[in-house]
């Protein structure tokens, strides 16, 4: 794996490790306080970076491979994220 690839793998494994102890120690209480910028609780982002943990290890990949990521509006990702925010 070439130099760039490894800080890739580094960063994703410590955002990774930190989302998870940040969850696992997480109150019942602060579980359901409302984070500002996003307007809605630490549950339902939690829920949202888990739900698309693998999308983003995908897309990653595809920076590693050099290959094109697929075009995204910023209303499909709103989109998506009300949905995730519903379930």
């Amino acid at each position: 794996m070439n130099e760039r690839a490894e800080k890739l793998a580094e960063r994703l494994r410590t955002f990774n490790s930190q989302v998870m102890t940040f969850v696992e120690n997480c109150t019942e209480e602060n579980w359901h306080k409302i984070c500002a910028r996003e307007e809605c609780t630490i549950g339902v982002v939690a829920r949202h970076i888990g739900a698309n943990h693998y999308d983003i290890i995908e897309m990653a990949q595809m920076i590693v491979d050099q290959k094109t990521l697929p075009e995204m509006t910023m209303d499909q990702i709103i989109r998506m994220a009300n949905e995730h925010a519903r379930e």
